[in-house]
């Protein structure tokens, strides 16, 4: 059973054909067998931290549909659907639109000509950041900036990626600390090739090392934070910050480019 407010992460189990994921270069075969004990590992990560977990299962059409992130985008009480640009991951969308339309009364889509995915979007509490990348594509972003500002959100600012980055969330992050204190964590690598954007205007910031691929890309809840293993400036940095630090091994979904992040849609459960 549900209850109202709690902390919710809707994850979905990985297939055999995961294997078959898309990737911007060859980093290794996955083994979905391993890939599978690691997405266990993970989510009990994410129930320690307090989080309560909607498990799907997996879809053997879909190898990529494990990174749940991309075909949803949760603003406030809205529930956005995204449209995919890859054509072998189209269906992806609807089929997790019909998991989170139950929490939510106000959908919205977006629509041809115009693509995006959740792993580009960083929403903050009053603004956001669009990644206009691979998978990303200017109109998609502006149809998402126009249904935001109608939501009441002040700013969005539109970042485009390098072509060896997949998604702006891969090495950018929010973190809602206390109702005073926010944080956002950027890659060393995007925070000096857009040191022109403003960052700071909701948040502080921490950098973390651009050698650490994933290394800012971290879940949270409170003080306690989950991050890549083997990002060993990165931990030394957050515990300097006195943040209590776990570590997880997704090495099998990091060489289909899949961060920590890609594994999960966190959301408030606003129904009773």
């Amino acid at each position: 059973m549900l209850f109202k407010n709690e902390q919710l992460a809707v994850v979905r189990k990985p297939g055999m054909s995961i294997q078959n994921g898309l990737r911007l270069k060859d980093l290794g075969e996955v083994d979905p067998k391993k890939a599978k004990i690691q997405h266990l590992n993970y989510c009990q990560a994410l129930e320690n931290m307090g989080f309560k977990l909607i498990i799907l299962p997996p879809l053997e059409k879909y190898p990529d549909s494990v990174f749940v992130e991309d075909s949803a985008i949760i603003a406030k009480e809205t529930l956005i659907t995204t449209r995919l640009r890859k054509e072998e991951r189209r269906g992806e969308e609807k089929l997790l639109e019909k998991e989170l339309v139950k929490f939510y009364s106000d959908v919205r889509k977006i629509k041809t000509p115009g693509y995006i995915e959740g792993g580009d979007v960083l929403i903050l509490d009053k603004g956001s950041y669009i990644g206009i990348s691979r998978r990303t594509n200017l109109e998609g972003a502006s149809q998402l900036s126009k249904i935001l500002y109608k939501l009441g959100f002040k700013y969005t600012t539109f970042i485009e990626l390098p072509s060896d980055m997949l998604h702006l969330k891969g090495a950018m992050s929010y973190h809602r600390i206390s109702p005073n204190e926010n944080l956002l964590i950027i890659s060393e690598e995007l925070y000096y090739r857009f040191k022109n954007v403003n960052l700071e205007r909701e948040s502080k910031v921490l950098v973390t090392p651009a050698e650490e691929r994933f290394g800012a890309n971290c879940i949270n809840s409170g003080k306690d934070f989950l991050i890549h293993s083997g990002r060993k400036k990165t931990k030394a940095l957050l515990r300097k910050k006195g943040f209590n630090v776990v570590e997880i091994d997704i090495s099998e979904f990091e060489k289909i480019d899949g961060a920590m992040t890609c594994l999960s849609k966190f959301f408030n459960n606003k129904l009773s």
